[in-house]
């Protein structure tokens, strides 16, 4: 009596919760259950069925209502000329002025020794020429002032070859951390180096990605708080690289900027090769196909048509197109994802794509 008693009961439990889930899935089915934030879907669902496909000379041709091109919030924009240069994004180092100075100043010091050590060996020969023509004249000096002389001459004889190779070991240090230009600014103190020591101009060490080569950098530029780039020159590249980054790096020049700190790194980039000039196409205007790249392009109201975007190149606004569109073409930059859903459920069984 009790065992059926739970029975009863557990198979009405059952009963309930079967109901309660085919109510569910009723809801569901009639749309009390859709998510209103789904935009995407919204506009897909407003374009079924409303759309119709041709073909024109090999190409699907999409005709569409003007209250479909409205529900599905389609936008059209014409094609915008523009030149851009490839850029490999970085890290920037601002370096500081005081580690120029003290190289420079390190380097004068081994000059002066130099042109000092030559002078006094100038001198020390001078003399030694002078004692041993009065050694020749009778014996005016004595063998010993003129052994004594001659000593003093190869003597510093030796002091000028030591001064000359410590110069050239200072020489060889600096270009082989700063590179020939700067380690010719250095020696020469020229006014592009005084410019940097005087903080109207900043010196930065520019880093890429391990793995990334740049062979042809023309110019660089470094983004500071403001979102507006900073242009920088390229001065050289660096001859070593750099412990922290692992990568190849470049020496540049920017004009000075309070938010540029000695030490403080920031985002930089190189532009490398020759700019590149064509047509903006933003990448909401982009739809992918049968592994190819595409665009919508307006005809007249209501016709689009399929067009594959070739020769391009990635840039920050987006592709940059250099063949098969002409300046002012107007193409769909919003709905294209919509347009391309549309054109494949408008054509016929087998139809071309």
């Amino acid at each position: 009596m009790q065992r059926t008693r739970s029975f009863r009961i557990l198979l009405a439990g059952v009963l309930a919760l079967a109901l309660a889930v085919g109510i569910g899935f009723g809801l569901r089915a009639v749309g009390l259950g859709a998510s209103d934030t789904d935009e995407e879907l919204v506009g897909e669902e407003a374009l079924s069925s409303s759309g119709r496909a041709k073909n024109v000379n090999g190409e699907i041709h999409l005709l569409l209502p003007a209250d479909a091109i409205s529900a599905g919030n389609i936008t059209v924009s014409s094609l915008q000329p523009t030149e851009f240069q490839e850029r490999v994004a970085g890290l920037g180092t601002v370096i500081s002025p005081q580690v120029l100075a003290d190289a420079q100043r390190a380097y004068l010091a081994g000059a002066a020794e130099v042109k000092q050590g030559g002078l006094a060996t100038r001198a020390a020969r001078l003399e030694v020429e002078r004692l041993q023509r009065l050694h020749r004249d009778d014996r005016i000096v004595s063998d010993k002032s003129l052994e004594t002389a001659q000593v003093t001459a190869a003597s510093e004889e030796t002091k000028l070859q030591l001064a000359g190779n410590q110069l050239g070991l200072q020489e060889a240090g600096l270009r082989q951390q700063w590179g020939s230009v700067l380690a010719e600014w250095v020696k020469t103190g020229s006014p592009n180096l005084e410019r940097l020591l005087s903080g109207r101009e900043v010196l930065l060490q520019i880093s890429l990605p391990t793995g990334r080569q740049v062979r042809d950098a023309s110019s660089a530029s470094v983004e500071l708080a403001s979102g507006n780039p900073l242009p920088a020159k390229i001065i050289s590249e660096l001859p070593q690289t750099d412990p922290k980054f692992q990568g190849q790096g470049f020496y540049a020049v920017a004009a000075a900027d309070p938010r540029l700190l000695p030490g403080m790194i920031v985002p930089a980039a190189i532009a490398t090769g020759p700019p590149v000039t064509g047509l903006i196409v933003p990448d909401d205007a982009v739809v992918r196909w049968q592994g190819r790249a595409w665009v919508f392009v307006a005809i007249s109201g209501g016709e689009f048509v399929r067009r594959p975007l070739e020769s391009a190149v990635a840039s920050p606004q987006g592709w940059v197109v250099r063949s098969g569109f002409v300046a002012g073409t107007p193409i769909v930059t919003r709905g294209a994802q919509l347009l391309l859903s549309e054109e494949i459920k408008a054509q016929p069984a087998g139809g071309q794509s």
